[in-house]
């Protein structure tokens, strides 16, 4: 392949994904453009040096597959959530009502806005002895934490009520682990004792590691990532990390074979994770007391792992579980802001 033919095709692959992700916040941020997406590939490659042409060029395809496969735009989101009802076996709405319990800008409240409202139906943030039957949706559920505590607080509010529901219906877009389900224990069996079913119910169900049968739906490291230069200094920096550093657990064997939920082929998987991972610990490095690994968020200090590594977002915003390179920074903060450092794809709205 000649050198204008690789910039036509990193040209045709941008136009791609800046078409995928072209709601992204609309209203608050600029449309994303192929422009901006190259740019994007031209910072990760400042920092990875030895991406050659194909290497762009297969990372700029794992980004198309992976945001095909893990973004959720407002169409996408609404195309899922206008049969909600019927998927769940509901006759008449006005029988169901739909809760609204997070914050007014947090991801679940602006998810219940996407829905189109049957006739009938109630969105409420408090809990009404008149109707039998709720609805929890959310986007996405990755450790069970968020849920164990949303579902506390419903056992809090049911157990005060002299009629209480029968059912509940918890809904995802995306769950990523069967943690998920010790995580969330307490609260089901409470609901249990007070005589409510739970209903679960999913889009898409992925594996956030290779061994759970499921398609593998996180980033998570080739062991050939581990001679990484920028690697062994993120892996030498602090305590935390040192300790973790020769667990096996950190790297995915790469000669296991699995059903990938992300990408095309092995390639597109293995230049996206180590761009992403060694962009990830450059940031890591580059920041004072940073509050998050390479591929996003993590449960705790003694969490063995580079982060989640989702490639989920939705057109509301982008997940804390992701690669921080696609969603942490701001070049318009002052040089001292360690946020100047970098410009992501995807800025996250805190």
């Amino acid at each position: 392949m000649t050198q204008s033919s690789d910039v036509q095709s990193e040209q045709t692959v941008a136009t791609d994904i800046s078409f995928l992700i072209s709601d992204y916040q609309q209203g608050i941020t600029s449309q994303r453009t192929a422009a901006d997406v190259l740019e994007f590939v031209d910072n990760i490659n400042a920092i990875c040096e030895w991406m050659s042409s194909l290497d762009r060029l297969n990372f700029l395809k794992g980004l198309r597959t992976a945001l095909t496969n893990s973004y959720w735009s407002a169409s996408r989101i609404k195309m899922y959530m206008r049969p909600l009802l019927k998927m769940s076996g509901v006759d008449h709405a006005d029988e169901w009502v739909m809760l609204a319990l997070q914050e007014s800008e947090s991801s679940q409240s602006r998810l219940v806005r996407d829905i189109d409202p049957q006739k009938g139906l109630i969105i409420s943030s408090t809990f009404l002895e008149s109707h039998d039957s709720y609805i929890y949706v959310d986007d996405a559920s990755y450790t069970g934490r968020t849920l164990s505590k949303y579902l506390m607080r419903i056992c809090g509010e049911l157990s005060k009520m002299q009629t209480k529901p029968r059912k509940l219906i918890i809904w995802h877009l995306l769950e990523y682990s069967r943690e998920t389900f010790t995580r969330i224990g307490e609260g089901l069996a409470q609901l249990e004792s007070l005589g409510v079913k739970v209903i679960f119910q999913r889009v898409e169900d992925l594996a956030n590691k290779t061994n759970e049968g499921k398609r593998l739906g996180t980033l998570l490291p080739s062991s050939d990532c581990s001679s990484s230069p920028i690697v062994q200094r993120y892996l030498n920096s602090r305590p935390p990390l040192l300790a973790m550093k020769d667990n096996p657990a950190l790297w995915r064997n790469p000669n296991d074979e699995f059903e990938d939920g992300l990408f095309a082929s092995l390639d597109e998987r293995n230049v996206v994770e180590k761009a992403l991972l060694e962009v990830g610990c450059y940031l890591y490095l580059h920041t004072e007391q940073p509050q998050f690994r390479p591929l996003g968020y993590f449960a705790s200090v003694r969490d063995v792992s580079f982060g989640f590594g989702s490639m989920f977002c939705t057109c509301h915003n982008s997940a804390n579980t992701s690669p921080v390179a696609m969603w942490w920074g701001d070049p318009s903060k002052p040089k001292y802001s360690p946020l100047s450092l970098w410009k992501p794809l995807l800025p996250r709205i805190v």
